[in-house]
């Protein structure tokens, strides 16, 4: 089966330096001087806000696309750093697929992705190609290469045993994680145990552990920091092995074990599976990824209700709905998944959420320790205070600034300026014709502002609501909440820039779900109308979609489409 990306102008980005400092500024600079980028955003960690090393950029044609593509692949961005370019992948099952995927190992640490790339595009045309590098950017040995085609794949696996670099390379189809673990457990020689006695010599447990087969290689720890002692043993085979775990896992009986304390005896871990099963902090913070802290739910939510609101995500370790002394719901609660990807996952569906029964959108984010809380507020406000103007990307039209960033989610840049038709009145669209439009800082995941656990934005005196300005306060706008969960409040008190840039990062987020190639374009027409109106089209998705369809179609007869 062949595979091409559909997304042929979305391009991403990978293998970014986590310490670039403004890898926003790099990455506008480096591929606005091949071809004009129309959105670009460095993704973050949603609580600490540090870039997690990759990006995806957006142009206005599969051409730029391309373009970017062949000439900035594998550019160091900087000294001895390379960035590793492909085409966007929107379909999750895609990207994590081992469809035409062959995975190296033992490969040379002075093999880069380039020279990987290179030394296997003869057997065909390659979607990606990755060395797996360390904090530091050494290769940790082993990398991957995905093919359009399954014949590429097929031929590349010619490679096996071949020299590359300093070391005689493996090839061989990619195999998730599950995969290799269900192998490994049907092959696997090497036995760990525990629990034995401090008085028992390397004879005495190599005796114990010979009943079972012929054992190759033995090891016993010496003088025990604690009350017992542990062993390796490697068997001829895998069935010995096997019997060697059943029999004497718990046992309590043995010569080398205590009657109070039995034996536990397991297949040995290789050295990366004992780095992930070890434990990384305190305690404390065991459930670190996994609990998530919710809010603006009923007051009238059961706890079966809440789990049953959760559970599509993954299974459910423990839920608590916060109550007073007296009993009284304090309109919060807390869930911890079993898997940190079931908690992302919670998030990015329900957080912002309207439920029929609420009357507010749903929060939900990590839960934080007080002191990690504390932490993170002051990088936020220290982040805050050395935030600089954006430069006007190369190529673009006119000379205007980026107007000044706030760290609020994943930073995305867009240029709405690009061959942007004047706009055509439709039914009870627009009223006025539309302006030249400018570039402006777009948050790809918007938060409702009442809910996001952030530094607030500086505040401004409200400007008055002069006829025709196009994203000003207007009358009709009471104070509370819209619908759409936009405190109005909040808006008012934002200068007239950062007002234009808070709804129209808000509209991008709604309409790149339905039309992502010609979301930039539509979110700046859109802007053109007041403010009244937008807030009205956010509460209504109908409405929304209504207003996308008719620019849609205004931009379809003007490309005479």
């Amino acid at each position: 089966m062949s595979f091409v990306p559909s997304q042929r102008t979305s391009l991403y980005v990978g293998d970014i330096p986590l310490d670039l400092q403004y890898p926003e500024d790099t990455l506008s600079s480096l591929f606005n001087s091949v071809a004009p980028v129309v959105s670009l955003r460095v993704c973050r960690d949603i609580t600490t806000q540090k870039s997690l090393g990759y990006a995806y950029i957006n142009f206005s044609n599969a051409a730029d696309a391309e373009k970017a593509l062949n000439l900035l692949n594998y550019t160091d961005i900087i000294p001895g750093r390379q960035i590793r370019i492909m085409f966007s992948m929107r379909d999750p099952m895609m990207r994590k697929s081992a469809l035409n995927n062959v995975c190296i190992t033992n490969l040379s640490p002075s093999i880069n992705a380039k020279a990987l790339h290179k030394l296997f595009s003869e057997f065909g045309s390659i979607l990606s190609c990755k060395v797996a590098l360390d904090k530091d950017g050494n290769s940790k040995g082993y990398g991957f290469v995905q093919f359009e085609t399954p014949e590429g794949a097929k031929s590349a696996l010619q490679m096996n045993g071949r020299r590359i670099g300093e070391l005689d390379a493996n090839v061989a189809p990619f195999m998730r994680k599950a995969e290799r673990d269900a192998q490994r457990e049907k092959t696997f020689t090497n036995v760990y145990a525990n629990n034995i006695i401090k008085s028992a010599t390397e004879e005495d447990v190599k005796k114990v552990f010979e009943k079972f087969g012929k054992v190759t290689s033995f090891f016993l720890s010496g003088e025990p920091r604690h009350s017992t002692k542990f062993a390796l043993a490697n068997f001829e085979t895998h069935e010995d092995a096997v019997k060697a775990i059943e029999e004497l896992n718990n046992e309590t009986e043995c010569e080398i074990s205590d009657p109070e304390q039995p034996l536990m005896v397991c297949r040995a871990l290789t050295k990366n599976e004992r780095a992930r099963a070890k434990p990384k902090f305190p305690a404390i913070y065991q459930s670190q990824g996994r609990n998530l802290y919710v809010k603006h739910l009923a007051d009238d939510i059961t706890q079966e209700e809440l789990e049953k609101l959760f559970a599509p995500f993954g299974q459910i370790e423990s839920c608590a709905l916060m109550r007073d002394s007296n009993g009284i719901f304090r309109g919060f609660a807390f869930v911890c998944f079993n898997e940190k990807e079931s908690a992302l996952a919670a998030i990015r569906e329900l957080n912002g959420k309207m439920l029929t029964q609420g009357k507010r959108p749903l929060y939900v984010s990590q839960a934080e320790q007080k002191d990690m809380r504390m932490r993170i507020l002051q990088q936020r406000h220290s982040a805050l205070k050395h935030q600089r103007p954006m430069p006007s990307p190369m190529g673009m039209y006119g000379q205007q600034q980026w107007p000044q960033q706030y760290p609020m989610g994943n930073s995305m840049y867009m240029n709405t300026n690009m061959g942007m038709p004047p706009f055509m009145h439709g039914p009870g669209m627009m009223r006025r014709p539309m302006p030249p439009m400018r570039p402006m800082p777009v948050q790809h995941n918007y938060l409702p502002p009442q809910a996001q656990p952030q530094m607030p934005l500086p505040t401004a005196p409200a400007p008055s609501a002069a006829a025709g300005a196009g994203v000003g306060v207007g009358a009709g706008v009471g104070a509370g909440t819209t619908g759409a969960g936009i405190d109005v409040n909040q808006l008012s008190m934002m200068s007239s820039e950062e007002r234009k840039n808070f709804l129209g990062e808000t509209l991008y987020s709604r309409i790149v779900e339905q039309v992502p190639q010609q979301a930039a374009k539509i979110t700046g027409m859109l802007l053109e109308m007041g403010t009244t109106e937008i807030l009205d089209v956010l509460s209504d998705n109908n409405a929304l979609m209504a207003k996308v369809n008719e620019a849609v179609a205004v931009l379809r007869q003007h490309s005479g489409h």
